[in-house]
Formats: C-alpha cells, structure tokens, sequence
C-alpha cells in the first residue's frame, strides 16, 4: 500500500501496517519519538504496557477524530521498551465495517510473518485457531486500532490467552464505551486537544523541516495555529497547504482568513474521516448531533437549555422511570463518550455545566444539516427587502431555522409550514419591529430574546405546539400553550405569574431571571383554601419571589419541583421538607442586612446555595444532616455568634463546599467531618481567625483548597494541609492562594481557575438556552 503521508498523515496511518508506518515517522507530528503534547500520557500508557498486573489487560486510547490515537499508538508500538518486553506484537485495524476474516489475515501477518496469499485461503475459524495457538504462552502486545463497537471485542475476545504474564490489549476508538466495557479492570486513558503553543509547535515541525521559520511569519503562523483549536489533523492539513506557496506574510495572512474553506476544500482527505463519526451515530442521537450546528462556532452551550431544545423538538425517546430530561443528558453523555462534543465547564460536584463542538465537527454539523433539510441558517440583513424571509423558505421546507437578525425591522418570519423551530439570534435593534408568526402552523420551539421591550409579536397565540418559548417581553396570554414544556422570559421588571401557567400539565420549567411573584388571584385562593391544591408538573422554577406564608404555601403544592431559585424576605420560617423531589435550592435577600431567616430543606437536597441571610447552629446541624447534600455554597451569610462547630458524622455526601465573604471567626469541625470533600474555597473570609480546620489534612478524598483574599491564619492553615496531605501520599492535591499583593500558587498547584459568576450572572446561566 502507497504510504501517501501528506495533507492527511494521520488518516493514512490508520490504513497502514504498523511496521511500514514506523519507517515514515518523520513524517508525522512527532519531535523525537513523541507526539507534540501528548509527552505526560505517551509515557504513562508506555508505564501501563511494560509494568502493571501480571493479568491480560486492556488499555484504551480515545479521543475526537483527527487528534493522534492512531499515530501516538503506532509511536507506542514501536518504542524500544515495548519492544523488548513482549514476545510477540500485532496491529490489526477495525474501522467502521467490521470484517473478522481480513483482521485475523492482518495480526497473523505482523506476529508470524506469514505470506498473505496462504492465509486467504484458510477458513474463518482455522484462523482463529491459528492466531491462539500463536499467541498461547507468549507475551503478548496486540493493537486493535479504530474499534468503534464493543461487539467487535465481545467478538474477538476468546482468541487471546490469558496466561497471566503481563500481556496487553491496546484499543484505539473513538468511543470510551468500548474501553469500559471490555474490561473492569481497563485502563482509559483521553487524548486531549493541543494547547495553542503545542499547535504551533506542530505547524513549524511539518512546514519548516530544517526548523528555520522567517521572522515575519510567526506572529501570523501563531494565529494559523491558534484557529486550528487543538486537533492534530487540522494543523496537519494546513500545514500542507502552507508547505506548497511561497513563504509571504501576505499568503500566510490569506490562509489564515480562509482557514475553514482550506479544511473543508479537501472533502476526501479530511471531512470523511469526520463523517464516519455522525455515520455511525445510533439513529437517537444523529438529529441530537446535528442540532450543534444551530450554534455558532465558539459558541459555549449551556447543557440544560440543550436538553430543553432538544426534549421540545422531539429528539429524545421516552424511558421507563426516567424523566426525558435525564435521558437527555444521557445522551449527551454518550456523544461526549464518543469524542464528538467537549466538555467546557463542570458544576463543582463534577457534572457538566456547558459543552462546545470543535470548529470542524461543526462544520462537519452545518454541512450535513443543510444537505438533509435538517436546519437552515437565514442571514437578514438592513438592506434586504421586507419580503426577504418568505422567499427563502417558499419552496424549501426546514426543520429547524436559524435567524441571524441585525439592525433590520421585520414585519413577517419565513414561510414553512413544516418548520419545527425557529431560533433569533439578534444584533444590534436599532427601530422597532412588527413580528408576524402566524405563518408557521406546527413551531415547536421559538426563541426571540435580547431585544428592546417595544417589539411586537403578532399572531404568537396561534403557535399552538409550542413547547420551548423565550422571550424579552411582557408575558403573552398563555392560553392557547397547553403543549408548552418550557418557558423564559428576559425583562427588566418582575413578571406575574398568572394561575393559568400553574396549572399547564405540560409546562415544566419556567423561568424569569429578572424575577417574579405569584398574581393577586393565585394568593388570593391560596390564602383563602385551606387545603390548596395546585395540577402542575413544574420542575424547576426561578427566580421567584418568597415574601410570606402565602407565597410559601403555593411553593409547597408544586410537588414535582428539582430546582428553585427564590428571593426571600425576612424574619421567616421557610419549610420545604414537602418536596420530595427537590435537589437544588438557592435562596437569597435582598435586603440590606442578612435576614434572619430559619430555612428547613428537603432531605433529598443535593445543592444548597444561600446568600445574604442569617443562619443559627441549629439550622447549619439540619443542613450537615442533609444525607445527600453534594455541594453548599454559602455567600454573605452572618453565622450566629461568628462561631461554626460541626457535629460527629456531619455533611458525609458533600463533595463541593464555598464560603464567600461570610461573617465568620472560628470555625471548628471534627475528623469524621466532611469525609468525601474534594474542593474547598474560601474567598473574602476577612475575620476567620483560627483559619482552616486542621482536620481537613486528614482527608484524603480532598483533592484542591482555593484560598482567595482570606486572613493571614486562613493562608497558615492550607499551607498545614497541604504539607500533611502531601506527606499521607496525595500528590495530585492542589492549592491556589491569592491576595492583595499577588496571587501566589504552591506546590501541587494548578492555573487559577476563573472567579465563579457573579451572582446575577449565576441566577441566569444556570438555565441559560445558549
């Protein structure tokens, strides 16, 4: 096979015979015998094949197409320690077809040397036989490159001995799935994306062999690489291209204007391997991984509003005692397992809070998206006619549109009676508009947010399969909703909730981020009823305002709440033990003082957030009784007295604990506190005088203390634990400290993460749509 290892290096590699490959390794990203930035998990994967358990085991390599899985494995296969330690190697090659016979042909190839043309000849089995008989009583290395279904291993397994003298499996996939659940006891390990130094690294190794780049090109070579967003391929295809013209600034500045087009001009050496991702896609999850195209590039996605868009498309199948939001997130999780989607940033008790597409997989998204009708990006501009929208969608019908709107007025939407969403993303409005929507008979999902409050919709009340509305205005009549799920409405003022929306069945999550009340009508029968009851199916509700009994009473009728967001008043008893289903709970006044408020939660709780209030010891004891409680964020809270004692056994599920400018000046906790603790901040704690217990330098589940602007014993206390943690064995444990002079960093430490959002910003991005 010709070893055409140019533009697409590492698609080639995967085509080759590992031994052929090795002979070409100049050729690929790799400066000495390893890949540029996967120096740290080259040398452990080199670890986990030459040492480890005497068992047979298996060792994964996954990552995003494009990123190196192939090449780093083929550096690994060949590296002069994993040479001397096994008896015998093989490469073998799955991709997405499958075919037992052609694989087999190719390990007995690479560990025996035999002839390919006798070995055609040979049965299915007789190979199979052949290959165990090879191996039985060897050490063995065997590289099962590109395996994308755990039944190509459930297949395959029974013809490796197991003879308990170090040998390995090496997967490469896409998928982390197949690693997990080949083995219990397989070792995976993630590839990730090269930073942007790395990227450059890479383009000046492939474009400039002899390592002499021109003065006036690195400045717009670094910003070639910076757009190349971390994946190998794209700075191996670019490199390419920069490789064959003339090394000018001017040329340079052009590539890097058209970098996309560059990518996508090369459809056979690039986008197909691509391709082969969304092909192979269960049918549940190809129009969820298509919806990323709807999106902007660099776009940072927040998961729960996805979810929500995808629940009111239809996207996600109905589950036996699951919610469809949770099965949501599962799929989400299984697009993330498969190497297509990027986690962005996790919540502090590890799940994901928002996600993002590598450029290229979205512009793998959009291409395949419009060639299927599946969306349609509609740009309107100032000079376009008022006509515009309908003569676009006249004769081609989508299910998704997405409306880039600026400084234009508009007096109708497009045309289609098919489209099932239509999605405004909105520049700058200069005048007033006039919204027509009537035209769209089966919208399911419709979002105009971000604009002045003097724009109208007309003809909204006849959407009647909306179930996903966002909005910048006054609240529209609801009547006609009975199919809406979800519900956000951006404005400057507090919005009433009329009765109406507490009782939609359907309706199960509403959200008002700049705040809201219950109308005179809802308080009126809830003050009036002494056994108030209220049909609704709410989820999540926010940011509601809590001022009295009455405002309390109806919140304890919405039983199926998972999330709420509240501003309280003061001197108050809030009970919301009646919800069962309750997980997160903010609660926050905002009156000058803390309130003196006693709250007592649901025993469910996983997430608790209090700001600005008042809280006793008998109300933190309820709290650290909490027997699920995962994370406890507590800002601008005045604790009794100054004064926080943990009791035996308190707080055993907490994984995530802040304390923000709290009104506290000795905190004492015993050793069984906080058990399973992993990250510790503290930021503006200006009066703790006794600093950090010292009974967190015993808690080895602890893995970061942040220490942001605290008291001098506050810095003592965590420097402590960091050399006890250290001396008990735990390397991996980080310390961040900041002040007033500098922020300083210890050992173990880590980069700063960003401060977290303030707390407005935190009130909206929880639910944030995109």
């Amino acid at each position: 096979m010709k070893n055409n290892i140019d533009a697409a290096g590492i698609l080639e590699v995967a085509k080759c015979p590992a031994e052929q490959v090795s002979s070409q390794s100049t050729k690929y990203p790799v400066f000495g015998n390893i890949i540029v930035g996967f120096e740290k998990v080259a040398t452990e994967i080199v670890g986990q094949l030459v040492r480890g358990p005497d068992q047979l085991q298996i060792i994964s390599i996954f990552g995003m197409p494009g990123i190196g899985k192939t090449t780093l494995a083929n550096i690994l296969y060949n590296d002069p320690s994993v040479v001397d330690r096994f008896d015998k190697r093989s490469w073998g090659v799955v991709s997405q077809t499958y075919n037992k016979k052609i694989l087999l042909i190719e390990m007995l190839c690479s560990i025996n040397h035999s002839k390919r043309e006798t070995l055609e000849n040979k049965a299915e089995e007789s190979l199979a036989e052949k290959l165990y008989k090879s191996l039985k009583g060897c050490r063995y290395l065997i590289v099962i490159d590109d395996i994308w279904d755990i039944n190509v291993w459930n297949d395959l397994e029974r013809y490796f001995p197991n003879d308990r003298i170090g040998s390995r499996i090496l997967f490469t996939t896409r998928n982390k799935e197949v690693g997990s659940e080949a083995s219990p006891h397989s070792v995976i390990n993630a590839l990730p994306l090269l930073s942007d130094a790395e990227c450059w690294k890479l383009l000046q190794g492939k474009v400039f062999e002899d390592g002499n780049c021109p003065q006036e090109l690195p400045y717009i070579g670094k910003q070639i690489a910076k757009n190349c967003h971390g994946l190998p391929l794209a700075v191996v295809v670019i490199a390419a291209i920069l490789s064959n013209m003339e090394k000018k600034e001017h040329l340079w500045q052009e590539v890097a204007r058209n970098l996309s087009s560059h990518i996508s001009d090369n459809p056979n050496k690039f986008m197909q391997i691509l391709e082969l991702s969304y092909e192979h896609l269960p049918n549940h999850l190809k129009p969820c991984f298509l919806y990323f195209g709807t999106f902007e590039e660099d776009d940072e996605i927040y998961v729960r509003g996805l979810i929500s868009l995808w629940v009111a498309e239809g996207f996600i199948e109905k589950e036996e005692q699951k919610c469809l939001e949770d099965v949501a997130l599962k799929y989400l999780m299984e697009l993330i397992d498969r190497s297509l989607i990027i986690v962005h940033k996790r919540r502090p008790n590890g799940e994901v809070k928002t996600c993002k597409i590598h450029d290229l997989l979205h512009e793998m998204c959009s291409r395949i998206g419009e060639k299927m009708n599946f969306w349609k990006m509609v740009n309107y501009n100032e000079d376009d006619p008022p006509m515009f929208f309908s003569q676009v969608l006249i004769h081609r019908q989508h299910n998704c549109v997405n409306i880039n709107w600026r400084e234009s007025r508009i007096h109708s939407l497009p045309f289609g009676l098919r489209v099932r969403s239509v999605l405004f993303r909105c520049g700058h409005l200069v005048e007033r508009s006039t919204i027509i929507t009537s035209s769209f008979k089966v919208l399911r999902a419709f979002r105009f947010s971000r604009v002045p409050n003097d724009h109208h919709l007309i003809g909204i009340e006849h959407l009647v399969h909306l179930r996903y509305l966002i909005i910048s205005f006054k609240l529209p009549p609801m009547e006609s909703f009975h199919k809406l799920e979800y519900l956000r409405v951006y404005t400057n003022f507090k919005i009433e909730i009329p009765e109406i929306l507490l009782t939609m069945l359907s309706l199960r999550h509403m959200h008002f981020p700049g705040g809201a009340y219950f109308s005179a009508s809802c308080r009126q029968q809830a003050s009036m009823v002494e056994s108030f009851q209220i049909s609704s199916n709410l989820q999540s509700i926010s940011v509601i305002r809590i001022f009295d009994e009455t405002d309390e009473k109806i919140l304890r009728c919405l039983h199926n709440l998972r999330r709420l967001k509240g501003e309280v008043g003061s001197s108050l008893n809030y009970s919301f033990d009646s919800l069962k289903q309750l997980e997160s709970l903010r609660l926050q006044s905002n009156v000058g003082v803390p309130s003196s408020s006693l709250i007592t939660p649901p025993l469910n709780l996983k997430y608790l957030t209090l700001v600005n209030v008042h809280v006793s010891p008998k109300q933190m004891e309820t709290i650290g009784r909490l027997e699920y409680l995962e994370v406890l964020k507590l800002q601008h809270v005045a604790f009794e007295g100054e004064q926080w004692d943990t009791n035996e056994g308190e707080f055993p599920q907490l994984k995530f604990l802040k304390l923000y400018d709290v009104q506290l000046a000795e905190w004492n906790a015993l050793g069984d506190n906080f058990p399973t603790i992993q990250r510790l901040v503290l930021q503006n704690c200006y009066n703790l005088k006794n600093g950090i217990p010292p009974s967190f330098g015993g808690i080895l589940t602890l893995q970061m203390i942040e220490v942001h602007w605290c008291t001098k014993a506050v810095e003592l206390s965590t420097k402590q634990i960091l050399e006890e943690q250290l001396d008990v064995g735990n390397e991996e444990f980080k310390v961040i400290i900041s002040g007033p002079k500098s922020e300083r960093k210890e050992q173990g430490e880590c980069e700063s993460e960003e401060q977290e959002e303030s707390e407005n910003e935190e009130i909206t991005d929880e639910f944030m749509e995109h």
